[in-house]
């Protein structure tokens, strides 16, 4: 049987269209998984079954159940235990999809942060190639410094030279 039960239609005329109804699988309305309409279009209400075999037990069924007609009726305990399950696998549904989203906002957040690692790594490169003109240029300076200073020492040493001969020869 499927989730919705009904008593047995008559051999009667079908004036309510309760057979063209099924026939075009309608089923009664429900809200969160109770049963509010009929397949004849009544309200639908819980009764309480009255038999030695199953005292007490509430079940849903059509105020119309007499007029021979084809009308719902279903255990209130199954029709619970099946709605429990329906929430059971669409909350298992639901985990399945916040995991998934979980992965692709870790996803997004690695990216970004990879895309961050890029743009420090071209800010680097930079900042070097910055560096290596400032040493090179430096390099030149010091070059020009040494080279001066040198002449500077072998001037004054010439210079010291010349004194000295000349004090020599005097």
């Amino acid at each position: 049987m499927g989730i919705h039960s009904y008593t047995q239609p008559s051999s009667s005329n079908d004036s309510s269209g309760v057979r063209r109804r099924l026939a075009r699988n309608e089923i009664p309305i429900e809200e969160d998984g109770i049963m509010t309409e009929c397949y004849c279009g009544a309200k639908a209400i819980i009764d309480t079954y009255r038999s030695t075999m199953d005292p007490r037990r509430r079940f849903f069924t059509c105020p119309n159940v007499g007029d021979g007609e084809c009308h719902i009726w279903k255990w209130l305990d199954k029709r619970i235990m099946e709605v429990l399950t329906l929430i059971h696998n669409d909350y298992g549904a639901v985990l399945e999809k916040i995991e998934l989203l979980t992965y692709i906002d870790d996803f997004y957040m690695a990216k970004a942060e990879i895309d961050q690692l890029k743009q420090n790594q071209i800010q680097t490169e930079e900042k070097i190639a910055k560096l290596v003109m400032v040493v090179d240029e430096m390099k030149k300076k010091e070059s020009g410094v040494t080279s001066g200073l040198k002449m500077q020492i072998a001037l004054g040493a010439l210079i010291v030279i010349i004194a000295l001969t000349i004090m020599m020869f005097k």
